[in-house]
């Protein structure tokens, strides 16, 4: 039987806890997702799945879904959990599912846990899949349901950016698709100017330079190297695109049984269901030379010219370029159990949390920062590199010339990351802390908010119209100490007649996409003649019109303190007619009274 969970979308390692509350202590549970291939297809159907918490050498059990399972030994009974296409979802420790026993009630105060999962197809028989997965328990995968008291503050939601980008975008590639927005991502890869993102759906989105192939579907991991990418899908075979001027992206015949795929600069690797690897593209530096008798392989990585192994005994074998020292694994090195290749430096994750690197160190990318601990897993560009800590949050090391060292305010919650040339990618949790308005404090959101549209060139906009208790306008900070430079506004007359005040309709596109809009004729400037009198007031909406062009948005407020201003300087004329009429029908009596005495 071939069965594999694929690298990095197991974790669903989303895992999270009910909370005690104060009606009485509520039960805690793991929400564990996974992905299950057998016989080189996505399972479908009922599989018969047993699972165990232990250690990290799997020497001491901790609990089973039957409570039978003694030093990582195999639990008797089995949960029957269905399977859509691969992909499987649990409740551990949910004692209302039949054959799931509780959690002890001391579990979480272990140092380390480990998930061990067998998997019976019903053909095949029971079979453990290796290797062990590290939980991390994190606040923001919390779970509210069946909760006698659900606290705000872990109320949790999709997130808007279930990817965020950042560092050089010369070609796009740290500027998110707005498609991702509603997608369910499960992975992502970063090559030197492109950016990948693997959907729930088995589909591939990739921004920067490039494109996936046409058809590309049923993809369960993704690898992305200097300019040419690679999928590996759910019937084991591998497609490739991009650069093939190495032969890097033309994958061997006869693959039917790969499980995971890395990309150097011009070669790439693929790991089979037996553990051994190949490799294929340029071989200038025997990367694609595969060390004789490499076998039992769990993960594979690639830099530059470089190859990188980790296998079951958590050893790690490295070929390849070496000016660098990239391929020198250090010889104290073990117990790993994450790998990442930079351009020409290597990282690995101990299962102690702590980060090893060596290699290339000219921007201090191969130098991991003291106190560096409880991290995951682990990435490299082409001079810095990333790590993932078990609550959500980033550490970056190495050039920042780009700005790739500069995590941005998105990027926590984090489940997944990967390193470009100079760009990074962080891979968000399918659920993270929502922002909810309180009534009984005041409210500070962090991104833009929208009512009925979203909100993207301010930091609130609404779909329609908008009131108050009270005519005017919203209230605006007035206080002369908090102004400078100060003039008034002069020319106010002639600055009006530049402005073209019409009346219109929408257009019947634009009404179907805002039904809430009635078709009337409206009052009001057009933006493109009003930019030419009050430019700075005339912006981009965030919407655009079917050609791609983005549809402008006026504030014309403007009008209003400049009408006015004209007011007042109409005032000061009139006074200034009436003085001029007063002194003329002072004159024009004069002249009557000489007249008269004549």
């Amino acid at each position: 039987m071939k069965r594999f969970i694929p690298y990095g979308s197991l974790v669903g390692l989303l895992l999270g806890a009910f909370l005690g509350t104060a009606v009485g202590e509520t039960p805690r549970l793991l929400n564990h997702q996974g992905r299950m291939i057998a016989n080189g297809t996505a399972f479908d159907g009922v599989g018969q799945f047993k699972f165990a918490l232990v250690n990290a050498d799997g020497s001491e059990s901790y609990w089973s879904n039957d409570g039978t399972s003694a030093a990582g030994s195999e639990p008797t009974a089995a949960v029957s959990l269905s399977v859509d296409r691969g992909l499987y979802a649990v409740l551990l420790g949910d004692a209302n599912l039949t054959g799931m026993t509780a959690f002890p009630s001391d579990l979480f105060q272990q140092g380390e846990l480990w998930l061990r999962v067998w998997f019976n197809d019903g053909v095949n028989g029971s079979q453990q899949i290796v290797p062990d997965q590290r939980l991390a328990t994190v606040p923001y995968a919390m779970t509210a349901s069946r909760v006698d008291q659900v606290l705000l503050d872990d109320v949790v939601a999709r997130p808007l950016d279930p990817v965020v980008a950042w560092g050089s975008n010369s070609s796009g590639q740290a500027t998110t698709p707005s498609s991702l927005e509603s997608a369910e991502v499960i992975a992502v890869a970063a090559g030197a100017e492109a950016s990948l993102a693997l959907l729930g759906d088995g589909t591939v989105v990739q921004w920067g330079s490039g494109t996936p192939p046409g058809g590309l579907t049923d993809v369960i991991g993704i690898a992305a190297g200097a300019s040419h990418f690679l999928a590996v899908k759910s019937d084991g075979t591998v497609v490739a695109w991009g650069d093939n001027s190495y032969s890097q992206a033309t994958v061997p015949g006869g693959i039917t049984d790969a499980i995971a795929v890395a990309a150097g600069e011009k070669h790439s690797l693929i790991l089979h269901e037996d553990r051994t690897v190949t490799a294929f593209g340029d071989n200038t530096f025997q990367q694609t030379s595969i060390p004789g008798g490499l076998t039992d392989v769990v993960a594979i990585a690639a830099g530059a010219d470089h190859s990188l192994a980790l296998k079951l005994d958590e050893t790690v074998v490295a070929w390849g370029r070496n000016q660098a020292g990239q391929i020198t694994v250090p010889p104290t090195l073990s117990s790993v159990q994450g790998i990442a290749a930079g351009s020409h430096h290597s990282l690995a994750v101990r299962d102690d949390g702590s980060v090893v690197a060596w290699g290339w160190d000219i921007a201090g990318q191969a130098t991991v920062p003291s106190g560096l601990s409880g991290v995951t897993d682990v990435a490299g560009g082409y001079a810095f590199s990333m790590a993932l800590k078990e609550d959500g949050s980033l550490v970056t090391w190495g050039d920042n010339t780009s700005l790739q060292l500069d995590v941005p305010e998105a990027a926590k919650n984090v489940v997944g990351i990967a390193a470009g040339n100079d760009h990074a990618l962080a891979l968000r949790a399918p659920l993270v802390p929502a922002e909810i308005a309180r009534l009984d404090q005041p409210n500070r959101f962090t991104r833009n908010l929208g009512v009925g549209r979203d909100a993207v060139a301010n930091a609130f906009e609404v779909e329609g119209n908008a009131s108050k208790s009270t005519a005017g306008n919203w209230l605006a900070n007035s206080d002369r100490r908090i102004k400078t430079d100060i003039q008034p506004v002069s020319g106010a007359l002639e600055k009006l007649d530049e402005v073209n005040l019409v009346e219109f309709r929408y257009t019947g596109e634009f009404l179907e996409e805002h039904p809430d809009i009635m078709d009337r004729r409206y009052l009001n400037v057009i933006a493109q003649e009003f930019a030419g009198v009050f430019p700075e007031h005339v912006q981009m909406s965030g919407e655009t019109l079917p050609d791609g062009s983005g549809v402008l948005q006026v504030d014309t407020y403007p009008l209003t303190i400049y009408s006015a201003a004209a007011v007042q300087e109409l005032h000061l004329e009139l006074k200034k007619k009436d003085a001029e009429i007063d002194e003329l029908r002072g004159r024009l009596e004069a002249i009557e009274r000489a007249l008269a005495k004549e």
